[in-house]
């Protein structure tokens, strides 16, 4: 459990970082590197492609997201500390 947290933290500052830097071309993550990145299931990521949750490209029948579209899917379910 302990190596699920730590590659889910490093997953969201290296996100962040690249948030931050606002390059013009993301490199686009399959569905199973952006289930990785956000530590749930790739089922999870497809349904939140059907529910147009979070952003994505179809190349043809392959679909990608962006690696900006999973930093801000991260970032929309944060929820500030109450104190």
């Amino acid at each position: 459990m302990a190596t699920r947290l730590s590659t889910r933290v490093a997953g969201h500052l290296l996100l962040r970082a690249a948030a931050q830097r606002g390059t013009a071309l993301d490199r686009l993550l399959t569905k199973a590197e952006a289930a990785e990145a956000l530590a749930v299931s790739v089922r999870f990521i497809e349904r939140c492609v059907l529910e147009r949750r979070i952003r994505y490209v179809k190349l043809g029948k392959f679909v990608r997201i962006p690696e900006s579209g999973v930093a801000d899917f991260f970032e929309a379910g944060e929820v500030p500390a109450r104190w």
